[in-house]
């Protein structure tokens, strides 16, 4: 899925100018707007037909790097006209230049061409350093072809990633980079995607080098596509950065003419240094202050399990998460500790102080979240990583442990966290890879007794207990919302029926199940003629499958395995007779890695439904994805099966 190229030209030129003709704009033809639909996906309601970026060194602007960029965009119809508003997101010293962009479609036979006012194009700040250029091409049709070009100036020596692909097909996509001969790279091409046009050479003789009166000589890569399909998400995705086709750039590191060189992709040995110093700003030798602080009652307790439960504890009830991840810049725990909020790094770093204080080996961990994308394992790229927290082995048993959840029991780390592999930073004896693996117990065990009086109206008696992740995210919705609009939702999920007498318990018990029990009434009764036909699945059914692609590239990922365990009773109502129920059946994956088993028992005063449906692998491979795919097609048509009765 990535391949790795390391490209570098060692010269001291510091002077440099390149410059390469991209795509002019006037290139729509009257093919391209009679095009009535897309031949890479016949429902596309887009089509990029040619796009190209060229980065180089320009002279011009004092030797920072300037991209341009030109795009052809046909398109079908409304719901792709948002492709006609473009956002270019600048950083602080980065500036655009040379925007130009029309739109033109089809007239009576003749093209119209409309050209985008200067007037039409805004400017607005985002967040701090960051600001947005913003155009809107006018005079939009169905059919329309839009045509822009513009150009990014920029003084820092990183590159933006070219994405190959998006949420639309492409005919044609194409990037160049021309870069001096003293800069390092690593080069890498995520996804799925293989290249189609490839170059990668040393220009000689290009670069006038300063005080030696010749020329020198410079890098070239070029990469394209052709043919590009759509990237398309679905459910149980880790982040589609780890997938979508792209190229990306990882400086490694600047030679200056004096041969001094600034290095920018380290050593692990580097990073865990620059981790230590920079990013965590020194706060990982903060003991002395946090066993001031931590209760004498929790640094008395002897079993290591119990006194790192207990800081744990301290340290989630202490301080309230403001939201924000890691790294955000400069940091001091004395005062976070005492104003109780903070981000991730505050929080995390405090609860690995206070454990270091009670005399708890443990470790920081570096992640990346699951919408971050997985950091990559060859070499150190700190941008990978955006998220810490702690891990300990406690006799003999590993712990991952994220204090910034209050729902979270000691133990388990919110979902997010659950992405691959972390970076263990052992500053004494150097940092190392470890599997985040999640908790296993994740379990909803629910009862549902069943009642169809004689005045044929249905009512229900339901008992839910909730381990594990799936407790945790009950817990969570019900802090954030009303008894009501929890309900609510709940009823939205089983149509037809209201729920009365509802009762938690265990919701701050965090070691504790989740219990819930409620009743239901009325329940709608299908009636035909002398039949009555019941659906006993109401809750917790699937009703479609998340699974609908063809083909699944990327893999599925569930984050943590699970199990439901469901079990209905329902007495036969008088003066009527079983004449059909769902039958036992039994559904598996291959490798045992998930399986559906129900059990029936019908008599002529009862049924009795039983099942077991679980998954126990965190990720299936696209090998995997059509057994997964029918396992659930299976298990829907089990859903849709009623009980019915028939009248004596």
């Amino acid at each position: 899925m990535k391949t790795i190229f390391i490209l570098f030209f060692l010269t001291v030129s510091l002077g440099h100018s390149q410059k390469k003709d991209v795509t002019k704009l006037g290139q729509v033809t009257m093919a391209e707007l009679q095009m009535s639909r897309c031949a890479i996906d016949s429902k596309a309601s887009a089509l990029v037909l040619e796009e190209n970026a060229y980065t180089y060194l320009s002279e011009k602007h004092n030797l920072d790097f300037k991209t341009d960029y030109y795009h052809r965009i046909k398109l079908f119809n409304r719901q792709s006209f948002d492709k006609a508003t473009i956002e270019i997101q600048l950083y602080d010293q980065q500036k655009s230049d040379d925007i130009e962009a029309y739109s033109y479609h089809l007239e009576n036979g003749k093209i119209i061409m409309t050209k985008l006012e200067k007037s039409q194009i805004f400017k607005k700040n985002i967040h701090k350093k960051w600001k947005e250029v913003v155009f809107t091409i006018p005079n939009l049709k169905e059919g329309s072809v839009i045509e822009y070009k513009y150009s990014v100036i920029s003084p820092y020596p990183s590159i933006n990633d070219w994405y190959f692909q998006s949420d639309i097909p492409k005919l044609k996509s194409d990037y160049t980079f021309s870069y001096l001969g003293n800069y390092k790279y690593n080069v890498r091409l995520v996804g799925f995607l293989k290249l189609d046009r490839k170059v990668t050479k040393v220009k000689k003789r290009c670069v006038m080098v300063p005080g030696i009166g010749r020329r020198g000589q410079s890098g070239y890569l070029s990469y394209g596509i052709d043919n590009i399909p759509a990237f398309k998400e679905e459910d149980y995705m880790l982040s589609k950065e780890n997938f979508i086709s792209k190229i990306v750039f990882d400086l490694i590191s600047i030679t200056r003419t004096d041969g001094v060189v600034t290095k920018y992709t380290q050593t692990w040995k580097d990073a865990d240094k620059n981790f230590q110093k920079n990013w965590f700003d020194n706060q990982t030798n903060k003991e002395k202050f946090f066993k001031r602080r931590l209760p004498d009652s929790l640094l008395s307790v002897v079993n290591p399990v119990e006194k790192a439960t207990g800081i744990f504890k301290f340290i989630q009830g202490r301080f309230t998460w403001n939201q924000r991840y890691w790294p955000q810049g400069s940091i001091n725990l004395k005062e976070a500790f005492e104003s109780r909020s903070g981000g991730v790094d505050v929080i995390n770093l405090s609860l690995y102080n206070s454990l270091q204080a009670a005399g708890i080996e443990c470790y920081i961990m570096t992640i990346a979240t699951r919408e971050n994308g997985l950091p990559t394992k060859l070499y150190p790229v700190t941008r990978d990583f955006n998220y810490i927290i702690v891990t300990t082995v406690l006799n003999g048993e590993r712990y991952f442990l994220d204090a910034t959840d209050k729902f979270m029991p000691f133990g388990q780390i919110p979902m997010r966290c659950l992405n691959g592999e972390g970076r263990v930073l052992d500053f004494d004896k150097g940092s190392y890879w470890e599997t985040i693996n999640p908790i296993s117990n994740n379990i909803a065990k629910i009862s549902v007794q069943l009642t169809l009086d004689e005045d044929n109206e249905l009512t229900g008696k339901i008992h839910v207990q909730k381990k594990g992740y799936l407790a945790s995210n009950n817990r969570k919705l019900l802090s954030v919302e009303s008894e009501e609009d929890y309900l609510r939702d709940l009823e939205s999920k089983m149509t037809d029926y209201e729920i009365e007498d509802y009762l938690s318990s265990n919701l701050k018990d965090l070691e504790a199940p989740l219990l819930e029990s409620f009743t239901i009434n009325p329940y709608e009764v299908i009636f035909d003629e002398d039949i009555v036909r019941i659906n006993p699945f109401f809750y917790y059914q699937i009703q479609t499958n998340p699974f609908k692609l063809k083909e699944r590239k990327c893999p599925v990922d569930y984050g943590y395995p699970r199990t439901y365990s469901y079990r209905i009773t329902m007495d036969v109502p008088k003066g009527y007779k079983v004449i059909s129920s769902p039958q036992a059946k039994a559904i598996g994956l291959p490798n045992k890695a998930g399986k559906f088993v129900l059990r029936s028992l019908v008599s002529d005063k009862k049924i009795s439904l039983n099942y077991r449906f679980k998954i126990k692998k965190k990720v299936f491979t696209s090998q995997e994805y059509f057994y997964l795919k029918e396992f659930f097609n299976q298990i829907i048509k089990v859903y849709a099966t009623p009980v019915e009765f028939q009248k004596i």
